[in-house]
């Protein structure tokens, strides 16, 4: 099988080396190489552009390394391996081309190295694999992702409705108290990460002044008691956060800037129950393991985070978040999960509702 030498080849680099070109020509050929040093953002990546001809994965990468993010990248994109996977390291190191050649990985190689060097591999690699050009050119992301139960996207929009005919009142009075305090649009829109790494905008009211970018120097005396003390709670720090405004303080504490999230479990970005939905920077520092696990969940408005967050003074650590996000998954894949979902709520709404009162 011939491979079209007029056709653009695109390589995806993983890693944080600063020295691969964005775009290169080797033999009269154009390459692109996009430079990406997260696995969240590869993928988005294959999101937005479908997938690459080849994958050039740095073995050292933040908080992870290269043959864990192949074991990610064939569960999650080429359970074939259809794709030719190189990965690159500092050192030759022997077990590391014992523990690639355990993985498949198609090749091993150690710096320094030229990327005419790759290219070429990669280029023998294809030419060797008939299935190259049979590759999934679409852009969709991956099947193993989580797929919303019926019955949960019944129950989530039947719940998400009466709900919003229940608190639609309360909003009305929210919203005329944010417009007679501060200038501003009533509702706060966010980027998070929800299921099948799909960015979607998350609604909250808004809690802080227009313009609070010029409160900031204000902040450094927080953050400094906020890294000098592990005692302090969301409510103190709220409290001495001054961009927050005074309608914001209280809706934050009884948790009411939550209920634009009704709108999302509607439009079906989120779930009334299940992991937390991430910043796009939290979701960059995930690591393959922990990625994949929350993929295999509904991103939610409450879960087992929130259960146990308002259980507890201390602020919760991200690596307690992650954990809690990994049980959750395995809650999703059962069968009935909808009656642990029916338990985390139960046990939720009265906590929150003792903690504002408090």
């Amino acid at each position: 099988m011939k491979l079209d030498n007029s056709k653009k080849l695109v390589i995806l680099h993983l890693g944080p080396d600063p020295e691969f070109q964005s775009q290169v020509f080797v033999d009269g050929r154009e390459i692109q190489i996009p430079t990406i040093d997260n696995t969240f953002s590869v993928c988005q990546w294959v999101s937005a552009n479908g997938f690459p001809d080849a994958v050039i994965c740095e073995q050292k990468l933040p908080g992870s390394d290269g043959i864990a993010f192949h074991d990610f990248w064939i569960e999650q994109f080429d359970p074939n391996h259809q794709i030719p996977f190189l990965l690159l390291d500092d050192i030759k190191a022997p077990e590391l081309i014992e523990k690639a050649q355990e993985k498949e990985i198609d090749s091993v190689y150690f710096k320094p190295v030229t990327v005419e060097t790759l290219v070429n591999q990669i280029l023998t690699l294809k030419k060797n694999n008939a299935l190259t050009n049979s590759l999934i050119n679409g852009k969709s992301i991956p099947t193993s992702c989580y797929k919303t139960p019926v019955i949960k996207r019944i129950s989530d929009i039947i719940t998400a409705f009466l709900l919003l005919l229940i608190v639609s009142p309360f909003l009305l009075i929210f919203a005329i108290a944010i417009i007679l305090e501060s200038r501003g649009r009533i509702y706060y829109v966010s980027k998070r990460v929800g299921t099948g790494y799909n960015l979607f905008d998350f609604y909250q009211l808004r809690t802080m002044y227009s313009m609070s970018g010029r409160r900031l120097k204000e902040i450094s005396r927080l953050n400094h008691d906020i890294q000098k003390t592990s005692e302090l709670n969301q409510d103190n720090i709220d409290a001495a956060d001054p961009r927050i405004s005074k309608v914001g303080l209280i809706l934050r504490k009884l948790h009411l800037d939550e209920l634009p999230q009704l709108f999302n479990v509607l439009k079906g970005d989120l779930s009334i129950v299940g992991n937390r939905p991430l910043k796009i920077h939290d979701a960059e520092l995930l690591t393959p393991e922990d990625l994949t696990h929350r993929m295999a969940g509904p991103a939610g408005v409450i879960g087992l985070w929130k259960l146990k967050s308002q259980r507890r003074l201390k602020r919760m650590s991200r690596e307690e978040r992650r954990a809690l996000d990994n049980k959750y998954y395995k809650i999703a894949q059962r069968k009935y999960s909808v009656w642990s979902d029916l338990w985390i709520i139960t046990r939720t709404i009265p906590i929150m509702l003792r903690r504002g009162n408090r």
